[in-house]
């Protein structure tokens, strides 16, 4: 198991939770307990937990407080279990969230498997975090621009050089929708390109278009675009490699 010296934080202010400590000292798991939201959020402001599990659920809602808690501390990015009696008004905000959910009575072993599964997906998002971090550092020291967007167009996420390419500010690009930036005698050839893409007839597709900023400035750019695909029939986003024609 991935247990091993792993640190959980047990908020049981609606359930009492305290069975549980004996099963999960066979896991060589350190927990703690906190009564109430001052020890709560004393706990979370000094350590750094690999689990919160939190009960206090009152009359269908998460209390805020508990939400600011967490998010002024080092447990921001802790995977959260919120356990229940009842999912009536609660399943929204937990989706919301993207915390884990068990309604009680559950088992010792139900309970053991679901924080398992939570500290799994923690290494795994951790380690996706981590390479995302590192890319993102490559990217912003490219010499070119580099753009993601939607299957629609709109702005994801986009590098400094592009700004500096196209001549606007990073909050003015990320309201534009790339398409519109496209002069429009150029859009058809950008359009031709994209939807061999589509069509998976080429896995990169280069072409010559001008670029227009929010104030009629015109660039002439090489552009380098690719399809994103979540899998193999799911179209999910481009990626455009940016390049000024001096």
């Amino acid at each position: 198991m991935i247990f091993s010296s792993k640190s959980i934080l047990i908020f049981e202010n609606q359930i009492d939770l305290k069975h549980l400590g004996s099963y999960l000292d066979k896991f060589d798991i350190k927990y703690s307990f906190a009564q109430d939201l001052k020890s709560f959020s004393d706990s979370c402001i000094a350590l750094k937990y690999d689990a919160i599990v939190f009960s206090g659920v009152s009359e269908g809602e998460i209390d805020e407080r508990v939400i600011e808690v967490l998010s002024e501390s080092p447990n921001f990015r802790t995977p959260v279990l919120v356990i229940a009696d009842d999912s009536k008004g609660l399943l929204k905000q937990v989706l919301s969230r993207q915390f884990d959910f068990m309604i009680f009575p559950f088992t010792p072993v139900e309970f053991t498997h679901r924080i398992e599964q939570m500290l799994r997906r923690s290494v795994s998002d951790n380690a996706i975090h981590q390479n995302l971090l590192g890319l993102r550092a490559i990217i912003e020291n490219l010499p070119m621009g580099i753009i993601q967007t939607d299957t629609h167009g709109n702005i994801i996420s986009l590098n400094r050089e592009f700004t500096i390419i196209i001549g606007m500010a990073e909050k003015d690009i990320s309201k534009e929708n790339f398409f519109q930036l496209c002069h429009p005698d150029d859009y058809f050839i950008e359009r031709k390109h994209l939807d061999r893409l589509l069509r998976k007839e080429e896995e990169k597709v280069h072409f010559e278009i001008r670029l227009i900023n929010n104030e009629g400035t015109t660039s002439v750019c090489k552009i380098l675009a690719s399809a994103i695909w979540k899998d193999v029939n799911i179209f999910e986003s481009y990626l455009f490699v940016v390049d000024k024609i001096d």
